[in-house]
């Protein structure tokens, strides 16, 4: 009997070497369909994936960097090639696309928000020349969340920023530095549970000639922590308030932890509620709201003292 080759192991051996063929070939294939395949997928999210933010945009929008922005920007340009747009809406780029009536809005939008920069710069003057000498305009990077009630500033620039430098508006006082950081520095505003501040109660009363008198009120100065939306003082014995202390009356800053002149009787808020009990054996809770709406705020004055002061 003559020897020869296995059909059966030829056979076995060729179609191994078939299988090896295929995978270095679909290895190949793939690698060379990778940069095709990645600028597609990243042009189908910049089409598709909505405008929030979520965990999984923001990781997708990591995996595809170096290649998002050519991507985005073809797809923008795909995106208005083949959609139709609303010559009334108030989002649209291009002010001859607008309707007359949008175009009124826009124009009513910007007067109201120049005469709110008019109303701060005139309120700014009015803080007196010491506090504006030792403030710096910082603009605010984020607001308050949930029950957290602190605001986060871009401090890029600045120097001589420390903690527990006081934090003012033009309308009253906003908070404290909680902690400075590189290129940032968090406020904790009068409103967080952990902020106590002290002031003292005055009213403001009109006169004839349009003159206005500030009238302190012969109450303790109160110790106000912050409830989120408000603050609230506790420890005034009721006998002091019943009869004397009234809705409207205003809290200025009255505060040893900031030993500066001009930050004193700096408004901080005004009483929105009395809560009496039945007899002056107890103690008064006091609603006090601030005369500075905490959470559209988009500058702060921070005071910063020279060197050496």
């Amino acid at each position: 009997m003559t020897g020869g080759p296995d059909p059966g192991y030829s056979t076995f051996v060729k179609r191994g070497q078939l299988f090896k063929t295929r995978v270095l070939l679909t290895g190949v294939f793939t690698i060379r369909l990778v940069p095709i395949i990645l600028p597609f997928l990243a042009l189908l999210a910049a089409l598709t994936l909505p405008d929030v933010k979520s965990a999984v945009r923001t990781t997708f929008r990591s995996l595809f960097a170096p290649i998002a922005w050519p991507a985005r920007t073809a797809g923008l340009i795909f995106h208005k090639a083949t959609t139709s747009v609303d010559s009334g809406s108030l989002f649209s780029p291009d002010p001859s696309e607008l309707s007359p009536e949008a175009l009124l809005v826009q124009i009513q939008n910007l007067n109201a928000q120049l005469e709110d920069l008019k109303k701060l710069s005139h309120l700014y003057q009015q803080l007196g020349e010491p506090l504006r000498r030792i403030s710096r305009i910082v603009p605010v990077t984020s607001g308050p969340v949930d029950q957290r009630q602190t605001i986060t500033l871009n401090t890029s620039g600045l120097t001589g920023l420390r903690n527990n430098a006081p934090v003012h508006h033009p309308l009253g006082f906003v908070g404290r530095i909680d902690s400075v950081g590189a290129g940032s520095a968090r406020v904790l505003l009068i409103t967080d549970p952990s902020s106590k501040i002290t002031g003292r109660f005055v009213r403001y009363q009109p006169r004839p000639d349009g003159g206005i008198d500030i009238l302190r009120l012969d109450i303790r100065p109160p110790l106000l922590e912050g409830a989120t939306d408000r603050m609230i003082a506790r420890a005034i014995p009721a006998a002091e308030i019943r009869n004397v202390l009234k809705l409207g009356d205003i809290v200025e800053l009255d505060d040893d932890r900031f030993p500066i002149p001009a930050l004193k009787g700096l408004r901080v808020g005004v009483v929105t509620g009395i809560d009496l009990p039945p007899t002056d054996a107890g103690f008064a809770r006091i609603e006090v709201k601030p005369t500075v709406d905490l959470v559209s705020l988009r500058e702060v004055l921070v005071v910063i003292p020279p060197a050496g002061s």
